[in-house]
């Protein structure tokens, strides 16, 4: 309840400046005020607890409820440009009443307690320790897109660079969610001093990781033209060269969020954390200038991986240098033949199959899919069965 009330205390104060903002913008108000459900819907998330006590079914029903509503209303609401205020207000309505769904499963394991007997200030510091990394985060991945709007000439530059990174961070969130899922876990580890366990969670995590994220790095390489063609449009398929410039990025990120979330979160050294997000924040700002006025989308793409490979790295040799070290290129190997062998099947495809279209990239995926579990099977990587384990974690 301590956190409710802070949570829903602070949303009020972020939804109350939000207001007076929208209305500084008098051609977007409406669109505008039609969002600001999602900020109410912040004050009822308490996915958060669910997590802590690792029921993640709830939440994964949640969501699934919550995107099936959703694209069943926009298909039978939206259907021209006008219905634009349609398509905002399901958005950010079906976000609250998702996020109010979670109320229902906690009256079998909270119990109410007297207000006077609640103690906000013993939360105010963790609070702060978790918010300002998540603020410094916030700036250097949003301050790039606003510095490439001020530096670039091409006000179509601005457009490549945001949907380039739309879609570069969709394998991402896949990724964050096994660290969220494993989240709990460690840190209850962590609280009993259970070295050995932890070791063991870091080597099946990484493993699950690095299995994941390699043949997305290859297939995000080999859909890329075909994928912006149709999702964008032809005349975004800059689009498609900036993903292929960005895949070295998704390594980076993804160690920086693992180590970050397993390691230094339940640890207690977010601040560390915080002074390497600020750190990398300069480092982006700094070849923003740079390399902008010169090479626009790509200069801020290049920038961005730069920071993200000394957040990741600097990262990486904390973890390292810590009790909790372990080699984490241990059958690697598996990995890359499967997801090279997945890549010449895909390119040998691609240049001798006449097809476009979102068919022909569901094809490739599937088809890259079975070539590269195949070859994982045929490498007897155990790390498949372990995956099984830890998605059944949401069921």
């Amino acid at each position: 309840m301590e956190l409710m009330f802070i949570r829903g205390g602070i949303s009020g104060v972020v939804l109350a400046i939000y207001c007076i903002f929208s209305f500084c913008y008098k051609t977007y108000t409406i669109y505008l005020l039609q969002q600001m459900f999602i900020i109410i819907g912040v004050m009822f998330d308490i996915s958060w607890f669910f997590s802590g006590i690792e029921d993640f079914k709830k939440i994964a029903v949640r969501n699934v409820a919550v995107k099936s509503v959703m694209i069943f209303l926009i298909f039978a609401f939206v259907k021209t440009e006008s219905d634009i205020g349609r398509y905002i207000l399901i958005n950010s309505i079906t976000t609250l009443l998702g996020n109010i769904m979670l109320w229902m499963g906690l009256r079998k394991v909270i119990v109410r307690v007297p207000f006077k007997q609640l103690y906000f200030r013993r939360h105010i510091k963790g609070v702060i320790e978790l918010f300002v990394p998540l603020i410094a985060v916030q700036i250097y991945s949003q301050l790039d897109k606003v510095m490439l709007g001020i530096l670039a000439d091409n006000i179509h530059e601005s457009g490549y660079y945001e949907e380039a990174r739309k879609l570069i961070s969709a394998p991402i969130a896949l990724l964050v969610s096994i660290n969220t899922v494993l989240l709990p876990r460690v840190s209850n580890l962590y609280a009993h001093q259970q070295k050995e366990q932890i070791i063991k969670l870091y080597k099946e995590s990484t493993s699950i990781l690095l299995m994941m994220l390699i043949p997305a790095m290859a297939g995000m390489v080999i859909i890329s033209n075909n994928l912006v063609a149709w999702f964008l449009g032809s005349d975004f398929m800059k689009v498609a060269y900036l993903l292929k410039l960005s895949v070295p990025m998704l390594l980076f990120m993804a160690i920086g969020n693992f180590v970050g979330i397993q390691y230094l979160i339940p640890t207690g050294q977010q601040n560390i954390m915080t002074i390497i997000y600020i750190c990398s924040a300069v480092i982006n700002v700094l070849l923003n200038f740079l390399l902008i006025p010169t090479l626009y989308s790509e200069g801020a793409l290049i920038a961005s991986c730069i920071a993200e490979v000394f957040s990741g790295s600097f990262q990486l040799v904390l973890l390292k240098r810590s009790e909790f070290n372990f080699s984490v290129c241990k059958g690697v190997w598996k990995y890359l033949i499967s997801a090279i062998i997945m890549y010449i099947v895909l390119f040998i495809m691609d240049k001798n199959v006449n097809s476009s279209g979102i068919q022909y990239t569901l094809i490739q995926i599937v088809i890259g899919i079975i070539v590269y579990l195949t070859m994982l099977i045929v490498l007897q990587v155990k790390e498949v069965q372990k995956l099984k384990r830890i998605f059944s974690n949401l069921k």
